[in-house]
């Protein structure tokens, strides 16, 4: 199954947050996908888009008119393990809340307790501007 994981999730995988009407008008080449498993972009709502192949062609996930901390915390234990990047630009402060938001999701402690079954998706990169730099802080 490894093998199989390996070619299926072979490069970053974008992160797409939409609204209802980000969907109808920016992924109508999603949209029979997204009928069929219900996905109307509703806050907290996760959508594996496929590709090709059986590739993960994209995440959407459905986000309310304002964005916090919180709105990529969940991803980190529900996603396949694998690299993801916000595939929109946001402006710094934004981007930073959402990745603090995914490293806050990605925290256990567990001393105890036995691992999971499989690590929660890695860190994406820092977020970066549409000239390709690093907000300043990001790393």
């Amino acid at each position: 199954m490894h093998g199989c994981e390996d070619r299926i999730l072979s490069g970053p995988i974008p992160l797409y947050l939409v609204t209802t009407t980000e969907l109808a008008t920016e992924h109508q080449d999603s949209q029979p996908w997204t009928q069929a498993t219900g996905f109307r972009a509703e806050a907290n709502q996760v959508c594996l888009v496929p590709g090709p192949g059986g590739t993960l062609a994209r995440v959407l996930v459905g986000r309310g008119e304002t964005l916090d901390t919180w709105t990529l915390g969940a991803l980190p234990q529900t996603l396949p393990p694998h690299s993801y990047y916000l595939a929109q630009d946001w402006p710094a402060a934004i981007a930073t809340k959402l990745w603090l938001g995914w490293g806050l999701g990605s925290y256990r402690f567990a001393p105890k307790k036995r691992p999971p079954d499989r690590p929660p998706a890695p860190q994406p990169p820092p977020p970066q501007n549409r000239q390709g730099h690093k907000p300043p802080g990001g790393g």
